[in-house]
C-alpha cells in the first residue's frame, strides 16, 4: 500500500540512506501520485535535505491532494513556519488556513490550527490579522494561557497599548502564578511603561528566581534571557551596580551556550565595562 511504502521511506531517511528513502517514496508516487500522504513523505524528505527551493509552492500539492488529513496538513505546516525562510513560512501559514476548513469548530485540531495561523501570521508581518484570530479564540478559550500570552505580546508590541496587554498578562497569571512566558511578557510590558519600572524589576527576579539552576522549571536559556531583562530593568532605574552584575551572570551563561544575538551581546557589554 502506499502508506506502507512511505512508512518505508521514512525508515531509510531516519537512518540516513536518503536515496533508498527516495526510491520507496517514487513507488508510492507511481501508485497515487495525488495522495497527500504520499506528498508529505516527499516533503519531509526534501526539508530533510534542504532542499528548500522544492517546496517553495507545496501549499497548492497539499491543497489540491484527493484525501484531505488535518493533522498531516498542520504538521507540514508547523515544520514550514519554523524554516528561515519568508517564502516558506507564508507557504505555512496557506496550508495553516487549509487546516482551518479541514477542522471541525471548537475541536482540539481546530484549535491548534487557530493558534498555528495566529502565530504565522504575525511571524510574517500581519499582526492585524493575527490579532484578529487570537481575539476570536479568546472569546472560545478565555482562560487558555498560550491565547492570553500571545496577544498579551502582539498588542504590546505592535499597537504598543501597555494597558490593555497588561490586563491581559494579568488575567493569565491569576490562573497561572509562575507561568514563565507571561511573567516574561508582563515584565516587557511593565518595563514600557516608565512608573511601572519597580514590577517589572519584580517579574524579571521572579523569573530569575524560577529558572535558576536546582529550581523546578531550571533553564539556562530562558534564565540567560531573564537576566539580561533584569539587567535592562535596573539600568533603567539607575541601579548600575545590581545591573552589571546581573548582566555578567548572563554573559558568562551566553559564553557556554551562545544565546544572544551580536547586539545583545554589544549591549551587555556597553553596560557592564
Amino acid at each position: 500500500s502506499v502508506a506502507a511504502l512511505v512508512t518505508l521511506a521514512d525508515l531509510y531517511r531516519l537512518s540516513g540512506d536518503f536515496d533508498q528513502a527516495n526510491s520507496w517514496i517514487e513507488q508510492a508516487k507511481q501508485m497515487d501520485p495525488n495522495s497527500q500522504t504520499v506528498i508529505h513523505g516527499r516533503f519531509i524528505w526534501l526539508v530533510a535535505q534542504k532542499q528548500y527551493e522544492e517546496i517553495e509552492d507545496i501549499s497548492s500539492a497539499y491543497i489540491s491532494a484527493k484525501d484531505q488529513n488535518p493533522t498531516t496538513v498542520l504538521t507540514a505546516a508547523t515544520v514550514l513556519t519554523t524554516l528561515d525562510s519568508m517564502v516558506l513560512k507564508k507557504e505555512g501559514v496557506k496550508l495553516y488556513e487549509h487546516a482551518v476548513t479541514l477542522s471541525p469548530t471548537l475541536s482540539p485540531t481546530s484549535k491548534k490550527a487557530h493558534l498555528g495561523l495566529a502565530f504565522a501570521l504575525y511571524q510574517t508581518g500581519d499582526a492585524e490579522r493575527a490579532k484578529n484570530v487570537y481575539q476570536e479564540l479568546l472569546k472560545q478559550y478565555p482562560r487558555d494561557i498560550q491565547i492570553l500570552n500571545d496577544l498579551a505580546w502582539i498588542i504590546q508590541e505592535h499597537d504598543q497599548d501597555y494597558e490593555a496587554a497588561l490586563e491581559l498578562a494579568n488575567k493569565g497569571l491569576i490562573i497561572e502564578s509562575d507561568e514563565l512566558h507571561l511573567l516574561d511578557t508582563r515584565g516587557t510590558i511593565l518595563s514600557n511603561m516608565p512608573i511601572r519600572l519597580a514590577d517589572a524589576k519584580r517579574d524579571f527576579q521572579r523569573l530569575v528566581n524560577l529558572t535558576s539552576p536546582g529550581a523546578i522549571q531550571a533553564n539556562e536559556i530562558q534564565q540567560a534571557k531573564a537576566l539580561l531583562q533584569l539587567g535592562r530593568v535596573c539600568a533603567k532605574l539607575n541601579e548600575l551596580t545590581e545591573a552589571k552584575q546581573h548582566l555578567q551572570k548572563a554573559f558568562e551563561i551566553d559564553q557556554k551556550i551562545n544565546i544572544f544575538t551580536p547586539e545583545e551581546r554589544s549591549e551587555i557589554e556597553g553596560i557592564i565595562q
